[in-house]
Order: C-alpha cells, then sequence, then structure tokens
C-alpha cells in the first residue's frame, strides 16, 4: 500500500495524494485522460496556490533522496504539470484536441524494452 503522507506544511493537499501522486508519466498521463473536465479543474486550481510554495520546499533537499512524504509532494507537482497544460492550452479538455489518440505515445523506458527488448 502506498504512503500517503505529506510535508505538514502541505496537508491541505492530502486529499490528492491516492489518485494524483503518481509516480511515472505513464500513470499521470492515464489520471488526466481518463478524469473529468471538472476533476482536472478542481486538482489544478486547488493546485495553483501552492506549486511555488511546493517547488521552493522540494528545491531544499538532494534530487533522487527525497523521504516519502516529500516525494509524494513531487508526484503532486509533476501531476500538477500535466493538468496545467490542458487547462491552459487546452481550455480544460482532457485530449488533445485534433490529434490521433494518445494512447499510441509510449513514455517510459521500462514500457518501450518491454515492446522491443533489444533497446538499450
Amino acid at each position: 500500500m502506498m504512503n500517503e503522507s505529506l510535508p505538514s506544511k502541505f496537508q491541505e493537499l492530502a486529499p490528492y495524494v491516492k489518485e494524483w501522486a503518481l509516480a511515472t508519466e505513464n500513470a499521470r498521463h492515464k489520471k488526466r485522460s481518463s478524469c473529468t473536465p471538472e476533476e482536472l479543474r478542481d486538482f489544478y486550481d486547488t493546485m495553483l496556490p501552492h506549486i511555488e510554495g511546493i517547488l521552493d520546499y522540494l528545491d531544499t533537499f538532494p534530487l533522487g533522496q527525497l523521504p516519502q512524504a516529500e516525494q509524494n509532494l513531487l508526484n503532486l507537482a509533476l501531476s500538477m504539470a500535466h493538468a496545467g497544460l490542458f487547462i491552459e492550452v487546452y481550455r480544460g479538455k482532457t485530449y488533445v484536441p485534433h490529434a490521433f489518440a494518445e494512447d499510441r505515445f509510449i513514455t517510459d523506458a521500462e514500457t518501450i524494452k518491454t515492446i522491443r527488448p533489444t533497446l538499450d
């Protein structure tokens, strides 16, 4: 089971950890594309006032050595980056308008290796 903790100064965001603090780009993509525009907007509007403080806070830790609560916070911030594009550029749509199916993209190296094991 995932540790759903956050640093104490960001506890207001705790309700979003289970669904939005996702460890991989593929998981964040899947979440963003499967949620409703209202869910995406809610997450974005909740995160936006905190994002500068989150980034300043996380900048005090060495990358790759984050305690679990801080890793959860980073994962929320990464999900915010995904959501932000779709709120700010695509006007709240959860898909890229006038584009081919997004599920055709393969975004992480581990998935690519399972499809084409000869890649190094």
